[in-house]
């Protein structure tokens, strides 16, 4: 017990030495831009479209929901990844469906060469029904990932790491 507590001790210690290094808080703001998120559709399977789930419905459904929220913009580098996985269709709905929502950023080291990936909102839901019931679950895991981004986006703390610092 004594060298669980002791090496969780050292991890914390090292851990702070890092986040607190100069210069390095800035690296990777992870708060929302401002500047919006393009839309990312995987497409589907052959047995979806046979059920009567098309991509155009689910891009549709997405992308109206990200254009009232006023974050649509297809040009900018923040993109909401959609997947929907479904089994074979039978008397009109699906024995299964899966959907996955994520939110991803560009991270770019100014010191590096190359850019990463990094997802900072993920949610999904599983079932069983036909697509009207597969668009309206998805309709509501937007609705939960755009309360989320907004309060975070709008939320004092980001507010002010967007501000310019004074000695800018």
């Amino acid at each position: 017990m004594i060298r669980w507590l002791f090496a969780c001790a050292m991890f914390l210690l090292t851990s702070a030495a890092v986040f607190a290094a100069p210069g390095t808080g800035d690296l990777f703001d992870l708060c929302p831009p401002d500047e919006g998120m393009q839309l990312v559709v995987e497409s589907l399977y052959e047995d979806a479209i046979r059920g009567d789930l098309t991509e155009e419905q689910i891009r549709n459904a997405a992308e109206s929901r990200l254009r009232a929220a006023g974050i649509y913009d297809p040009e900018a580098s923040p993109y909401l990844y959609i997947n929907v996985n479904t089994g074979t269709p039978e008397m009109g709905h699906f024995r299964f469906f899966v959907i996955g929502v994520t939110y991803k950023r560009v991270l770019l080291d100014p010191r590096l060469p190359w850019y990463g990936f990094a997802t900072t909102w993920d949610t999904g839901f599983a079932g069983q029904g036909g697509s009207n019931y597969i668009l309206s679950n998805l309709s509501r895991l937007l609705d939960k990932f755009l309360v989320h981004y907004l309060r975070v986006r709008d939320s004092k703390a980001c507010q002010d790491l967007r501000r310019p610092k004074a000695s800018e």
